[in-house]
């Protein structure tokens, strides 16, 4: 059997307990994306705004011609801005193919206007301002709280540097209540640390859906194609290990996976290619002739089992390929 694995995401930040979004590196790169977000949508917005504007304005001089075109050639290229900064969300995007050469402006109009990526870059560009304001209110509401609650020890022993009142009437805490205040803070900190983190899977799930290309179909099938003439026929030479060796690099250098192996029915690993993992050992699934098993396996792989035919005779099952798990913060996956 042979088969293959790829990573669908790092996990080497992850961590358990109640701590674990305020310890976890993530939380702090999701922090600094939605600090940026304001402002950024801000400068976006205004560019945008003042753009469309002094063209509509304008327009009867000619001089709006090209306010409006200028604005056009705006939101591509602030897209690619967008692109780099979702990389703090743990977003990734495949490379883009470089645009095309235009014979002129009017065939360039044609192409930006009747691409559907200019008019989901420009929904980005509009919700993202009202969304980062939404989430800095949110976010500075509850840090704000929480810091409040978290410095009772300093306030509440002055009342007259700040002094607490309820219906008119000043309020003066006990050791008890500043505790429970302190704790109440250090719990506001953990619930705001969750909801930052839930804020950075929408902006992550909004910047994949409105910022990634669409799937490289041709890719993939010349990926699967690759794949099946590297595992299709074991050309059996003098020395078989050799050969099984150099089969399972070609599968895997053919393809995205991340290690390959090559099992016999009875699970015994004849070659590997790549780093080890459990479900590459033992023996597996079978395939149907001429098709493909697809499962997922430990650690948020999948794992897929291909056949070998050798002579004509189905001799092993094989997976030369495997494709990452879906995550919760989509990004650019190898397909397979």
């Amino acid at each position: 059997m042979m088969d293959g694995m790829s990573l669908s995401a790092p996990r080497g930040d992850r961590r358990e307990g109640p701590l674990a979004d305020l310890l976890s590196p993530r939380t702090y790169r999701t922090a600094l994306y939605v600090g940026l977000a304001l402002p950024l949508g801000a400068l976006v917005f205004v560019l945008l705004a003042a753009g469309m504007l002094a063209g509509v304005f304008t327009l009867p001089l000619l001089v709006g011609a090209a306010f409006l075109l200028g604005t056009l050639w705006l939101i591509p290229g602030l897209a690619e801005v967008q692109r780099w900064l979702a990389g703090l969300l743990g977003v990734r995007f495949s490379r883009r193919a470089p645009p095309p050469a235009y014979a002129g402006v009017l065939p360039w109009l044609r192409a930006t206007l009747g691409d559907s990526a200019t008019y989901r870059a420009l929904m980005f560009h509009l919700v993202q301002l009202p969304l980062a304001a939404l989430c800095w209110l949110v976010l500075g509401v509850l840090l704000g709280v929480s810091v409040l609650a978290l410095a009772s020890p300093w306030w509440a022993p002055r009342p007259g540097v700040f002094p607490v009142t309820w219906y008119g009437g000043q309020v003066s805490l006990t050791g008890a209540g500043v505790a429970g205040l302190t704790l109440a803070g250090a719990g506001g900190l953990l619930v705001t640390a969750g909801v930052l983190n839930l804020l950075g899977r929408v902006w992550a799930w909004l910047a994949y859906a409105l910022l990634a290309g669409p799937p490289d179909e041709n890719g993939a099938r010349r990926e699967v194609a690759a794949l099946r003439r590297a595992a299709g026929r074991v050309a059996l030479g003098d020395d078989l290990g050799a050969t099984l060796a150099d089969l399972a690099g070609q599968a895997r250098a053919a393809s995205s996976a991340r290690a390959v192996a090559l099992v016999a029915p009875d699970g015994t690993v004849r070659a590997a290619s790549g780093p080890p993992h459990p479900d590459l050992q033992g023996p597996g699934v079978s395939p149907p002739v001429a098709g493909a098993d697809v499962r997922y396996a430990a650690g948020g792989f999948t794992l897929a089992t291909l056949p070998v035919v050798a002579g004509g005779r189905t001799a092993a099952p094989c997976a030369p390929c495997t494709c990452p798990a879906p995550s919760p913060v989509p990004r650019n996956s190898p397909s397979c």
